[in-house]
């Protein structure tokens, strides 16, 4: 079977090891772009995706938060389009993430 050829990113790292601290980094501008594109993600995107993984990882009273909006009668909202909006919410920045190497947001 033929290994599949991933998409690589170079990251330099200078590590302190006395103080046990990164001296320096240096990278492409795909990593930075990667890496700025998480600040722009909203939160219910961040919880929904991180309880689709192997080892899902907790974010706080969000574990709780996410499920009960999930569970949450609709009839309660003005619109029943709320829900999904709350649940799926949109990234701003989506056209431009769109055109990273690396995309982890299903959207």
């Amino acid at each position: 079977m033929a290994a599949k050829k991933g998409k690589t990113i170079t990251l330099k790292v200078l590590v302190d090891k006395q103080r046990n601290r990164v001296a320096f980094v240096e990278s492409g501008e795909d990593f930075v772009d990667i890496l700025l594109s998480f600040l722009t993600m909203p939160v219910g995107n961040i919880v929904r995706l991180s309880r689709t993984q192997k080892q899902p990882c907790g974010i706080g009273c969000m574990d709780n938060l996410y499920p009960s909006l999930e569970d949450f009668d609709s009839k309660h909202l003005d619109k029943e389009s709320l829900k999904p909006m709350l649940l799926r919410p949109r990234n701003p920045s989506e056209a431009i993430c769109k055109k990273l190497k690396i995309n982890i947001d299903d959207t």
